[in-house]
């Protein structure tokens, strides 16, 4: 069952289908399998974690964010987006705030 906060490869460069549902942590790191150690990724962007020289964890205090570290020390931040019962549909907000009022 992938995340249903994660729509898509949750790698910030990235908007691919979510094909692997992967421990943040490593079991064999002594990741656990719970909700917070887990994202929804690509293939691509799950096999290339899994290679030499990248490294993923849970900064402390960050709920629901992963920080990648790539071979060569670039580090990037990815926080998942808001459960679907509370994202706001900005297409609908944008046209209410379009409408004018009916005259009284």
């Amino acid at each position: 069952m992938r995340p249903a906060r994660d729509d898509v490869c949750r790698s910030p460069w990235c908007d691919a289908p979510i094909r692997h549902l992967d421990h943040i942590v490593p079991t064999a790191d002594g990741g656990e399998t719970t909700a917070d150690n887990r994202q929804g990724l690509c293939e691509a962007c799950n096999y290339a974690k899994e290679a030499t020289g990248w490294r993923a964890k849970r900064p402390p205090g960050a709920h629901h964010t992963v920080e990648i570290a790539t071979p060569i020390g670039h580090r990037y931040r990815s926080r998942a987006p808001d459960p679907p019962c509370l994202r706001v549909d900005v297409f609908r907000a944008r046209r209410l705030t379009l409408t004018k009022e009916r005259p009284r």
